[in-house]
């Protein structure tokens, strides 16, 4: 499907609008609710789930310990 739609994009409204297509990651950002231990490792938990899933396999090569 993102492929079709990127080539509709450049085939049909790139050289208009000037567009560039690119990729976004969209994530829930948090911090912990206390500065306890298990509340700072909750936060970091959440954020290898919800951005670390992604952004990591790019950056590092690999998926975090975690998951």
């Amino acid at each position: 499907m993102l492929l079709l739609l990127s080539a509709l994009y450049r085939d049909k409204f790139q050289a208009k609008q000037g567009g560039q297509i690119g990729w976004c990651l969209v994530a829930q950002y948090v911090e912990p609710y206390s500065d306890t231990t298990e509340d700072k490792a909750a936060a970091k938990r959440m954020l290898d789930f919800e951005l670390g899933w992604f952004m990591e396999p790019i950056v590092y090569g690999d998926y975090p310990k975690i998951i």
